[in-house]
């Protein structure tokens, strides 16, 4: 056996992960600590279900997303350069594949450089899989033993987050699981076609499907992701896509766009990461002799306020309406200066300084409430 090891096969072996008797190519390398869940997520979900992936016709989606991770068994790897020895015998960029060991043959033709490159198995193997699947799969069932190892040792600012957002808002175990790998579609354009391919008849197929993976009932599953749900409440999902509409997993991961920065982003503390959501509001220079043709409305307002702070109210509300520019903001500003109540904001702006729809304003006030309760 050769053991002269790529240095992302050595770390492997090093670190104890890499199974005796399998193999990486060169560019096999540790990578993103992300780009290690979307693989993990994405083999987890064609192992588990089985018949129910067509791996025949949706093999090069796989390996779009997976390639560089792959972690290939001694007999797998072996099967498969027999198959392209005889395969590509009449190919010169071929010549004495036979000859070659097990890493030897992955170092040459093992390097992901897509998947029309004839140079390289990964071009044969959407031919290989039709007959010889089992051999796929087991490089599958590795890759994930393998990258579930590096995962659990690894903490990521992703989990951080969603562990945070979770305390503070009283987020289930599948709603946080959920909204993870909601996050990890996101971040990876080439894990959603995976989940695409992943076809359902029903939506309660879809659900019993995604549950199987995440190890949660169905049920859980269909209640957070409805219409209603406080995932979608809250803004941290796009609008649940109808029942009735609903052919593949991808339709069931919506995470809000402007959420993933925010569960990327890195943290001192919780209230930093409230901070995204709202913050203390600055005080204003105005008094109650600025608002002549308010005042009434004013001074009741401020008792209003301050009784209901007094008393401990959950909430109260008040709707001050008028056209932009007649001083809504800083009145109520005013209100909450002269009551004694603490005030906070919420952002109406983004990042680039582009207007928040209502939607986006309203979870960022849900998750507020939520944190500064």
């Amino acid at each position: 056996m050769d053991t002269t090891y790529t240095a992302a096969a050595a770390g492997l072996a090093a670190n104890k992960i890499l199974p005796a008797g399998t193999f990486v190519a060169p560019e096999t390398r540790p990578g993103d600590v992300l780009d290690w869940q979307c693989t993990h997520f994405a083999l987890s979900l064609v192992l588990k279900l089985g018949a129910k992936f067509n791996l025949r016709r949706d093999v090069n989606d796989v390996l779009n997303l997976t390639a560089r991770q792959l972690v290939w068994p001694e007999g797998s790897i072996a099967r498969i350069q027999k198959f392209l020895s005889a395969r590509c015998a009449e190919n010169e960029n071929w010549d004495g594949t036979a000859l070659l060991s097990p890493q030897e043959f992955l170092n040459k033709h093992g390097v992901w450089n897509g998947t029309y490159d004839d140079g390289t198995l990964f071009y044969y193997l959407d031919e290989y899989v039709k007959t010889n699947a089992k051999d796929l799969l087991a490089t599958f069932q590795t890759t994930v033993d393998v990258l579930g190892a590096r995962i659990k040792s690894q903490q990521t600012l992703l989990a951080e987050n969603v562990e945070l957002l979770a305390r503070v808002l009283s987020l289930s175990d599948t709603e946080k699981a959920l909204l993870q790998k909601a996050a990890l579609v996101k971040y990876s354009r080439d894990l959603r076609p995976v989940l695409v391919d992943c076809k359902a008849a029903s939506a309660q197929e879809a659900f019993a499907m995604l549950g199987e993976v995440l190890g949660v009932p169905s049920a859980q599953i269909a209640e957070s992701l409805r219409t209603g749900s406080r995932l979608e409440m809250l803004g941290l999902i796009d609008t649940p896509i109808a029942d009735h509409n609903i052919t593949d997993l991808g339709d069931l991961m919506r995470v809000s766009d402007r959420l993933l920065p925010i569960l990327l982003a890195k943290y001192d503390s919780d209230a930093a990461m409230m901070a995204v959501f709202t913050r203390p509001a600055k005080p204003t220079e105005l008094t109650l002799a600025d608002y002549p043709h308010v005042e009434s409305d004013a001074k009741y307002l401020i008792a209003l306020v301050r009784a209901a702070t007094a008393q401990g109210e959950r909430g109260i509300n008040v709707l001050i309406y008028g056209p932009p520019g007649t001083g809504k903001t800083e009145f109520s500003k005013l209100i909450a200066k002269e009551a004694g109540a603490e005030l906070y904001e919420v952002d109406c702006l983004d990042k680039d300084g582009n207007s928040l729809t209502g939607k986006e304003r309203y979870r960022s006030l849900q998750v507020s409430q939520a944190f500064l309760k």
